[in-house]
């Protein structure tokens, strides 16, 4: 396709996504990643959030997020994880069981997910409690 070929439309979606390509990775990682500050530097637990397509609604819809352990990549899944979420402003009530899928992943890997619902749009804050440890 030449470039006199593309049409307006075409350019601007074209644009708009390398312009979402290229900040996705550090928007999701300065806003995905929860923390447990109590926690001794070796054993810190961080959660990262790996879904991307949450919306509000009613009705139930796949959480996932995979635990991370100490300083740089070291995942640490494998012990069970319950999770619950909040409306920013309000306490987390109940957890939640989670499913850890590590088949087809490298050793030491995997995915925790959860079916939750997020009856209303804005920040949500989540409460991952695993291996005796609660992350925020």
């Amino acid at each position: 396709m030449g470039a006199q070929d593309l049409s307006r439309r075409a350019f601007l979606a074209r644009s708009g996504g390398a312009i979402i390509g290229a900040s996705l990775p550090s928007w999701l990682a300065a806003r995905s990643a929860f923390a447990a500050p109590h926690a001794a530097s070796g054993s810190r637990i961080t959660v990262l959030v790996l879904s991307s397509d949450l919306y509000p609604s009613p009705d139930p819809q796949r959480f996932v997020f995979a635990l991370n352990k100490g300083k740089g990549i070291h995942y640490s899944s494998g012990p069970a994880a319950e999770i619950g979420f909040a409306p920013e402003g309000h306490r987390v009530a109940e957890l939640a069981a989670t499913t850890l899928y590590k088949r087809g992943l490298p050793k030491g890997r995997g995915i925790y997910r959860v079916d939750a619902a997020f009856p209303t749009a804005g920040v949500w804050s989540a409460v991952v409690t695993t291996d005796g440890k609660r992350v925020r």
